[in-house]
């Protein structure tokens, strides 16, 4: 009797053991964040590029800017004054390429520039088949092949291997009836995987890979349309794909998805910054712009089990706080997020 009532007394003590660890968990703090804006204010900043630990790089309404991230200095002109810069790839400070052109209600003309300098100077070139040029929506380098760029027009994904000086199609045709093109992005972890997505001719949105350069996947129906890709993210488990009207997720290269985010709260919200952290890869990030609203809060969206379940931070003092782009710096245990944003400039978002 003795013995049973031993075993009782330790049974009940390992449940009561248990049972305090996963309240530890339950309750663990939630991560302090903080908003500060860095620079840029009253610009659409469309994408960032990180440069190495410390050099943050801009493509906006107005040109190219460039700002030493642990500098209070402000942002700086790298060229390009005036142009509406869509993207950029800095394969050095001193060797840039962007592409300019329409986005929204604001118009450029279309072109490739390339400057060797770091923007006292830049040479254009053509995208398109020689005979008609089109606006490349979206720049994208490879990660681990030097020269690489991949490019996006209407309906064609294009590749070059002299760093965007001529053009060679992988995808699609010149020239095609579509909305556009937005992304094309080699997946790091599959590195014979290119993914892009954009939205067709009658506003049907579409994502697919290819594998090797030939077709893999390609789906049309995973958000319900109207819709467009507009976004693509990776980590070593998951594909994240940002639409208008929500965000997806693939855990087995895309045999299945689910919707992690639903965009429809509040308005339509398109999931065009989507990241990672890089000290913790089931830490997820991603923040988006709400179409036809004029002033919106900075909000912030993120998961601590790889999109699983998401907690949302609103910042209400920044009213332009629709998010274009979104790219992550680690330090130690802390993340930094920066967003670009419509109107509001730039933000570092400090999460800890």
């Amino acid at each position: 009797m003795k013995n049973y009532i031993k075993v009782v007394l330790l049974a009940i003590a390992t449940l009561l053991l248990f049972s305090s660890c996963d309240d530890d968990d339950n309750n663990a703090p939630a991560p302090e964040l903080t908003f500060k804006q860095i620079g840029l204010d009253n610009l659409k900043v469309y994408e960032l590029f990180l440069f190495g630990d410390d050099s943050l790089f801009a493509a906006t309404n107005d040109g190219i800017y460039v700002k030493r991230i642990t500098s209070s200095n402000p942002f700086t002109q790298v060229g390009l004054k005036g142009r509406n810069v869509l993207d950029i790839v800095v394969f050095t400070p001193l060797h840039i390429i962007a592409t300019t052109g329409n986005r929204g209600f604001t118009t450029d003309d279309p072109g490739i520039h390339e400057t060797l300098n770091g923007g006292t100077s830049w040479d254009k070139s053509s995208f398109g088949d020689g005979n008609t040029e089109e606006t490349a929506h979206s720049l994208s380098q490879h990660p681990t092949q030097d020269g690489v760029v991949y490019a996006t027009g209407n309906a064609v994904v294009s590749k070059s291997v002299d760093y965007g000086r001529s053009w060679e199609v992988v995808w699609g045709n010149w020239g095609g009836f579509a909305s556009g093109t937005a992304i094309a992005e080699i997946n790091p972890f599959i590195q014979t995987d290119l993914w892009f997505g954009g939205q067709g001719g009658i506003e049907n949105g579409y994502l697919g890979y290819l594998r090797n350069e030939q077709p893999g996947r390609h789906w049309d129906n995973l958000v319900d349309n109207p819709t467009v890709a507009v976004e693509v993210s990776f980590t070593q488990q998951n594909v994240f794909a940002g639409f208008k009207g929500a965000l997806m997720k693939t855990s087995n290269n895309g045999d299945d998805w689910e919707q992690v985010i639903d965009g429809h709260v509040n308005g339509l919200r398109f999931f065009y910054g989507v990241d990672k952290s890089g000290h913790n890869g089931n830490h997820i990030y991603a923040g988006g712009w709400l179409k036809g609203v004029d002033q919106q809060s900075l909000i912030l969206y993120w998961s601590q089990d790889s999109g699983e379940t998401w907690e949302t931070k609103t910042f209400e003092d920044e009213q332009s706080g629709g998010i274009y782009t979104m790219k992550v710096i680690s330090e130690g245990t802390s993340d930094k997020i920066f967003v670009g944003l419509d109107g509001g400039g730039v933000y570092e978002i400090d999460i800890r």
